[in-house]
């Protein structure tokens, strides 16, 4: 044993002392220090003035006492406003007690709602003349009136069955967050068994003109209603768990009733309000989307893309004031994880039994490729956007997990995740995920610039080790002969010449005021084209120069916001500022893709690009919140002013 460590210690006594590795190590951290000492390195992650800035707000509303002027005030008059209104009263009582409903109303509204679509399903196909009835509906009306029998018969509340049930209570109150005390502390009461009678009846009715999945959720949606009432963050978590395979319409739905939510407990005092100078810049952003809706060459083509865009926008702001601590950020990202991995194997799926797409590629330069998967996302290059985006996060959890769980379960996901991302063969995002990972790598250890050192010595080799396929898509990048890069080129081309005179002002949000103007600059047999596919030139065609020095100080804020925690928050765990980093990392692989693609013309997409901006910003929070100073209205934070003044 002792000789055995004797060797392994000279040898590593060699490695070290050797003169190529010395020399390499002296050189890295030459590198490492000019970089810190550079204007680039203080302006991302200098220290100096840190405290000031960020406090900047704070001692501005100190100043004018905007506390007690106008913060207080406003949270008394809404909260006596609240307290007065008999609706508002009713409606959230209702909400409240569901919880302590017992589980037999329910199931008696089942039964009803399933007995009656299936009624209508028999008697519309009986009928000459009605209308084409789907078989799927019979089916969905009787396994909805099995299923709801024994709840009929039971008498347990819906909160004790929450409480006894393993599945359940990991859904509620572990992946869900949801408190415990709010479900399992009201009193159980009946309910009105012949008005659940009556509901499933108009329900199983209504299914004459439509789904039945749409009444069938209605009593799902006003639950998950009640719980994001009491618990806003779970909006998030929803949002991020459901973001890829739903509309953009719901989503935006989504945010804004997480948003109401959150503004109901921010007048109660039950949750907190800060703006920092990153969130004024990101606002400021916001503002001018909202503008480019207005001010455009075609307002009626641009008010709905940009008020879609400023909806989605509120993730940002929601997620820095609603992720508040490591467990809701958890449950945000591991939410994410579980949806990118449901992607990832339906495009791996889709790789080897689905139906070829060859719509985007240019089968006479790459006949070897005969598909480019899609997922849920509908396009190829806007599923690469979407895991490139992730897999930086996705690697940080799998370097830093401790445990073999999850240590298998984050290798796996990235397995998977990476090799949908090939399957997509998008060459913008193949740069984009190296550019991303490289400087993670980079942020992670030092080591990374050695081997990238050694690596660079076996690039001439590496035709020699990975797939024909690959290498002639990676070294045709910037090939003209290749339609798609000569279509991009020529539509660059247009739009250049249409900034010439919208440069300042620019044209307006949107794909109809783009088409508009574009056609009058567009080159011969490029004349349509949806957007200039360069996330840089589509700000500056629809909001101006201006809007986009904007969106880099932006951008460049939230780096600095997240690399001075990194540098600096020396209590915090690394593998929390790394998560931290990881976000950032990602929006740097999706913008470096975006200088050949417009990004944000998938607007689930732009969402999530805002919502890990947001996660990655309120993760660098964590440490600023724990030092700070008691809130002066602390005593709001239980009991809302109204009750206070009336006890």
């Amino acid at each position: 044993m002792d000789r055995d460590g004797s060797k392994k210690n000279k040898k590593s006594d060699f490695v070290s002392k050797s003169i190529i590795l010395t020399a390499l190590t002296a050189f890295v951290n030459y590198i490492y220090s000019a970089a810190m000492q550079s204007l680039t390195g203080f302006v991302l992650s200098g220290r100096s003035n840190v405290a000031k800035e960020s406090s900047l707000i704070r001692k501005l509303t100190q100043k004018i006492q905007f506390r007690s002027r106008f913060s207080v005030p406003i949270k008394r008059f809404f909260n006596k406003a609240f307290g007065e209104s008999q609706i508002i009263n009713a409606v959230s009582g209702y909400f409240k007690s569901l919880p302590a409903a017992g589980i037999r109303v329910f199931g008696i509204l089942g039964v009803s709602f399933g007995l009656y679509t299936a009624g209508v399903f028999v008697i519309l196909s009986l009928l000459p003349n009605a209308p084409e009835t789907n078989a799927l509906n019979l089916y969905i009306g009787l396994s909805c009136a099995i299923i709801s029998l024994p709840l009929a018969l039971s008498k347990k509340t819906i909160s004790a069955s929450i409480k006894e049930s393993r599945f359940l209570s990991f859904i509620f109150f572990r992946a869900l967050g949801i408190k415990p005390e709010y479900l399992l502390t009201q009193k159980s009461r009946r309910g009105n068994s012949a008005a659940a009678f009556i509901i499933g009846t108009v329900l199983g009715l209504s299914t004459i003109s439509l789904s039945p999945i749409i009444p069938l959720s209605l009593p799902f949606a006003v639950f998950l209603a009640a719980v994001m009432l009491a618990q806003p963050e779970i909006g998030l978590v929803l949002v991020a768990l459901l973001i890829p395979f739903l509309p953009t319409i719901p989503v935006a739905m989504l945010l804004i009733f997480t948003a109401i939510c959150y503004f109901f407990k921010l007048i109660q005092g039950k949750r907190v309000f800060r703006l920092k100078p990153v969130d004024i810049s990101v606002a400021a952003f916001l503002l001018l989307e909202l503008l480019g809706g207005i001010i455009s060459v075609n307002p009626a083509a641009s008010i709905k893309p940009a008020l879609l865009y400023a909806c989605l926008m509120s993730a940002y702001f929601l997620s820095v004031n609603l992720m508040t601590s490591s467990s809701w950020i958890k449950r945000c990202v591991y939410a994410m994880f579980f949806s990118a991995g449901i992607v990832a194997a339906i495009g791996i799926f889709e790789n080897h039994f689905g139906k070829a797409q060859i719509t985007w590629i240019d089968s006479e330069m790459f006949n070897d490729i005969e598909n480019r998967v899609v997922s849920t996302f509908g396009n190829p290059n806007v599923l690469a956007e979407y895991l490139i985006m992730l897999l930086p996060v996705i690697f940080s959890v799998f370097v830093c997990a401790k445990s073999g769980v999850k240590k298998f379960a984050s290798l796996f996901l990235l397995i998977i995740c990476g090799a949908c991302l090939l399957f997509t063969w998008s060459r913008g995002a193949w740069l984009g995920i190296l550019f991303g990972m490289l400087i993670f790598m980079l942020l992670y250890s030092r080591a990374t610039l050695k081997i990238l050192s050694f690596f660079v010595l076996f690039i001439p080799f590496l035709p020699f080790v990975l797939p024909s396929t690959i290498v002639e898509r990676f070294t045709s990048i910037g090939n003209l002969r290749d339609s798609s890069t000569s279509y991009r080129v020529n539509i660059w081309k247009g739009v250049v010449s249409m900034l010439r005179d919208n440069v300042f002002g620019g044209i307006g949000v949107g794909e109809g005021a783009f088409s508009d103007v574009y056609m009058k600059y567009s080159l011969a047999g490029i004349e349509s084209a949806p957007h200039s596919h360069n996330l840089f030139l589509q700000i500056i065609v629809e909001l101006g120069i201006a809007a986009l020095l904007v969106f880099i100080f932006a951008m460049i804020m939230c780096t600095r916001e997240v690399l001075v925690f990194y540098r600096y928050s020396e209590d915090i765990p690394r593998k929390t500022k790394l998560l931290s980093c990881s976000f950032i990392c990602g929006i740097a692989a999706v913008m470096l893709q975006g200088m050949t693609d417009y990004i944000w013309y998938n607007y689930r997409v732009f969402c999530i690009f805002w919502l890990l901006i947001g996660i990655g910003t309120a993760v660098a929070r964590i440490n600023e919140r724990s030092k700070e100073p008691p809130d002066p209205s602390a005593p709001y934070t239980e009991i809302s002013v109204y009750q206070q003044q009336n006890r």
